[in-house]
C-alpha cells in the first residue's frame, strides 16, 4: 500500500509489535526496506521519535519567539521573520523540519 494513498496515517494506530520490530532494526542499523511495512506502522514510528526527541523540533528557546511573530509581526513581514528565526534553530533540527516539510508538500 502506498501511504499517499492512505487516509489518516498519523491518525490510526498501527500495530505495537510491529512498531517495536521496526523500531529495532531502525536502531540497529539494518537496511530496513520501507515498502515491506504497513504506512501505519512507519506512521505511528515517525510519531514516536518525534515524542520522544530530547528537545522540541522548533526548540524551548525560540518557541515564545514564533508565537511572538504571530502576535506582533504584521502579516506581510511573518514569513520573512520565521525564515530568520528558523536560522536560529541546531542545523539538526532544520534538516529534520525539511525532511518532514517536504513530506508533508
Amino acid at each position: 500500500q502506498n501511504a499517499a494513498d492512505q487516509v489518516g496515517i498519523f491518525r490510526k494506530p498501527g500495530v505495537k509489535s510491529r512498531i517495536q520490530a521496526l523500531r529495532n532494526m531502525v536502531e540497529s542499523n539494518v537496511g530496513v526496506d520501507y515498502t515491506d511495512q504497513q504506512c501505519y506502522d512507519v506512521a505511528d514510528m515517525v510519531k514516536q521519535y518525534f515524542r520522544e526527541l530530547p528537545e522540541t523540533l522548533l526548540t524551548n528557546k525560540l518557541s515564545e519567539t514564533f508565537i511572538l511573530i504571530f502576535q506582533y509581526v504584521p502579516p506581510y513581514l511573518r514569513r520573512e521573520s520565521v525564515l530568520c528565526a528558523l536560522l536560529l534553530m541546531p542545523d539538526e533540527h532544520i534538516e529534520v523540519l525539511q525532511v518532514l516539510l517536504h513530506f508533508f508538500t
